[in-house]
């Protein structure tokens, strides 16, 4: 059964007691404990959850927005057969989080390389469910068109200036990474900002070791990234393969281990995806 299949939306309340009520929730920990009950029900069975906040919102819900909640939901009950109508406040919400769903239609590709995997897809970066994105970044961290723009824009005001204040104290050179808060973003907890102001493969293969690296040092487990320097930089999306295999592979030679266990590439078309992937297939481990 697809995701897509498992979740119905609806905007509203629900006239008697729901399985999970967000709103009657003391902290976080106490919502992942009734996501985990909601889990061991009988398979194939249905249930209620209602997504709604306080207003305003208890001290310890401030982290848990109601995109992050439905996620942790999807990724906790995926595999579980149940099927769970959740009810959130507006239309425009039910909207966000049915567009955050992967489908039975989609396509991704997958991989393994070392201890973790790789996803090749064609999806828009800051819809992704990973616990961090990837901008690709001026030396002086301004966020202006392609990439930079998209997470801008989703991420809300408070993202420039936060950017502007690490600005000030470093210029970034090609490949350097800086991470900050993921502000308005639905799913991600961090954006990590790679410097690609060149468009060569070596570039690439120091931003990605940078950006897996920084996965240690912040406790993260999942990133989604874009084909780095393949717009303005005007790298092919080959030499991004390139880049991005050895950058993988530099990091698995440098961290055996680590909380890392996958990374998505989103790509604007499936011919970029056939692209990427194509040439991904060909290099040697």
């Amino acid at each position: 059964m697809a995701d897509d299949e498992m979740f119905e939306l609806k905007v509203g309340r629900l006239t008697e007691p729901p399985d999970l009520d967000l709103g009657r929730l003391r902290s976080p920990a106490e919502f992942k404990d009734a996501v985990e009950r909601l889990r061991d029900g009988t398979p194939r069975t249905k249930r209620t959850v209602v997504l709604q906040l306080p207003d305003p919102r208890p001290v310890a819900l401030k982290a848990l927005s109601i995109p992050r909640a439905f996620n942790y939901i999807v990724q906790l009950l995926g595999e579980s057969g149940l099927t769970v109508t959740v009810f959130v406040p507006t239309a425009e919400l039910r909207a966000l989080l049915y567009k955050s769903l992967p489908s039975a239609s989609d396509d991704v590709v997958r991989a393994v390389l070392g201890r973790y995997r790789l996803g090749f897809t064609v999806y828009e970066l800051v819809r992704a469910r990973s616990e961090a994105i990837v901008n690709a970044s001026n030396p002086m961290l301004q966020l202006m068109g392609g990439v930079s723009g998209a997470i801008r824009d989703a991420a809300g005001p408070g993202l420039q200036p936060e950017l502007d204040v690490i600005a000030q104290r470093r210029t970034l050179r090609g490949g350097d990474v800086v991470v900050t808060g993921a502000h308005q973003l639905p799913f991600a907890r961090k954006i990590i900002h790679v410097a690609t102001e060149t468009g060569t493969v070596e570039v690439v293969a120091t931003a990605v070791f940078n950006v897996l690296s920084a996965f240690d040092r912040e406790r993260l487990a999942s990133v989604a990234l874009p084909a780095l320097c393949t717009g303005t930089r005007r790298l092919t999306l080959e030499g991004f393969a390139d880049g991005l295999r050895a950058g993988c592979l530099q990091y698995l030679a440098e961290y055996p281990s680590g909380p890392l266990s996958e990374v998505t590439v989103c790509l604007w078309t499936p011919d970029d995806r056939r692209r990427v992937v194509e040439r991904w297939s060909a290099l040697p481990e």
